[in-house]
């Protein structure tokens, strides 16, 4: 059977329990990542709890359409990198007393011999970066691999445990707290290539001879790492908010740490790129920030707002944001704020109305992109007003409207003519008119469309363009289904 008709039945929403658990003994292995992304029933899960694969469990793992109980069963995995890919659900994160158990599956993989301690390390940092919730559990478990990777983000823990980490019984999590926090950087240690290793370096301390180097050599990408480094001293924060590259004085404007009239400085910049990063300051009030004018030219990433765009560093969540402070983001004068407050998980529900009526074609698009209570109006306007990434994703969210698309049957934009296949009542003969259409992606979604009858589907299986959409659809007749994985 074609790799492409097994992935497409994978996916498909009606495919039965029994062809899903045949699926996944026959060829389990190379479909985890299909079954990461779909809603799987209660005795397809129980399989794939049980099943000899770790792709399998790191699938089940890995989907967030499971239940959170379920998942969090998968901590307990005797292979650590199916704990690795237990993933969190902003709105559902993981109950307390199994965060310890996840915490410690990651040390598990270093004594398994997959990573080095380094390695493990590294990757339960990351976790942390996605997850700030893990640091303080991190911070104070009883692993001191665990408690060694929590001085990483030392800045974000109590005083309290700060102090803890300082003094750690375990001489490698001391050890790491002073190279991380009271070893400062030498000058000869500093790697003199521009890059990753060197950025991170001048994001620790550093010797009062490498900030006063990195001043003198006034190179815009050491400075903007300078600029955000905590530990920098107080006359060179002075200095770089004067820096003639408006890149570091924006990067400047987002410490929490200026004073009042390094802020007002900020405030009055000539660059717009500059006061449009201290408009989000927190130290602003609401009146302040409306007298601010937000330029959107100078926006990083303005007009791309997907997950997956080049610029989603620019839209990133950060797991720290209380529903409170997203709920005064959604109120707020500033559109940064008010973008902030749409793709956020913890925007308030009662608010998604306010932002679906916003004057900002940003805040409505990224609520759109990032809400599961984003209104069918506010969907299917989104996707007609919006051309960058992400678009694609809208006509499969469950709330997008279909009754009517096919209006657009004739349009020359092949993205409005593909939405015909989303119109559950498309005459047959225009849905099967544009099987042939000269545009990929329109045939592609034609081939899943459940409008198209089944023995048209069925055909499609045999074509090795549309062959994965064909078998996806849900319209494909169940005995057909069967019959390919027997």
């Amino acid at each position: 059977m074609p790799t492409a008709v097994l992935e497409g039945l994978a996916l498909n929403p009606a495919a039965p329990a029994d062809v899903l658990i045949r699926l996944i003994d026959r060829h389990g292995q190379s479909l985890g990542s299909e079954l990461t992304c779909r809603p799987l029933p209660a005795p397809v899960i129980d399989v794939m709890l049980r099943h000899p694969e770790r792709e399998v469990r790191g699938g089940l793992a890995g989907n967030l359409d499971v239940d959170l109980r379920i998942r969090v069963r998968m901590v307990d995995d005797p292979d650590p990198l199916v704990v690795a890919r237990v993933r969190h659900d902003r709105r559902k994160p993981l109950p307390a007393d199994a965060v310890g158990r996840y915490l410690e599956g990651f040390d598990r993989v270093a004594a398994s011999g997959l990573l080095n301690t380094r390695e493990a390390r590294q990757e339960l940092c990351l976790a942390m970066a996605d997850d700030r919730r893990l640091v303080t559990p991190a911070a104070r478990h009883a692993n001191p691999n665990v408690r060694a990777a929590a001085v990483f983000f030392e800045h974000q823990l109590s005083p309290t445990d700060r102090a803890a980490l300082q003094k750690d019984p375990a001489q490698s999590v001391r050890q790491a707290f002073e190279d991380r926090v009271e070893r400062a950087t030498e000058l000869d240690e500093l790697t003199p290539e521009p890059g990753f290793g060197r950025w991170m370096q001048l994001g620790r301390p550093l010797t009062r001879e490498v900030v006063d180097h990195v001043l003198a050599r006034s190179d815009p990408n050491d400075l903007t790492v300078l600029a955000t480094n905590p530990h920098v001293p107080a006359d060179a924060v002075s200095a770089l908010i004067g820096h003639p590259a408006p890149e570091v004085r924006s990067a400047i404007a987002h410490r929490d740490d200026l004073t009042a009239g390094q802020v007002a400085q900020l405030l009055i910049d000539p660059h717009p790129v500059v006061r449009n990063a201290v408009s989000v300051h927190p130290a602003l009030t609401e009146e302040q920030r409306a007298a601010i004018g937000v330029d959107l030219r100078y926006v990083p990433g303005e007009g791309d707002f997907g997950p997956d765009c080049e610029h989603s560093g620019s839209w990133r969540v950060d797991p720290a944001w209380t529903p409170d402070e997203v709920a005064r983001w959604a109120r707020s004068s500033n559109v940064l704020l008010r973008r902030r407050a749409a793709r956020s998980p913890e925007l308030p529900p009662t608010l998604v109305p306010v932002l679906a009526a916003d004057g900002d074609p940003g805040v409505r698009i990224l609520l759109a992109l990032h809400s599961a209570d984003a209104p069918p109006r506010l969907l299917l306007g989104s996707y007609l007003e919006y051309t960058g990434c992400g678009r694609a994703t809208l006509p499969r969210k469950p709330g997008f409207p279909g009754a009517g698309l096919a209006r657009y049957w004739r349009d020359p934009d092949p993205a409005l003519r593909l939405l015909v296949a989303f119109d559950p009542d498309a005459e047959p003969s225009i849905v099967d008119t544009l099987r042939y259409d000269p545009d990929h992606d329109v045939r592609q979604a034609v081939a899943a469309s459940p409008q198209l009858p089944p023995k048209q589907i069925v055909a499609l299986l045999d074509d090795p363009e549309l062959a994965r959409a064909a078998a996806s659809n849900p319209a494909l007749p169940v005995d057909v289904m069967r019959q390919l994985v027997n």
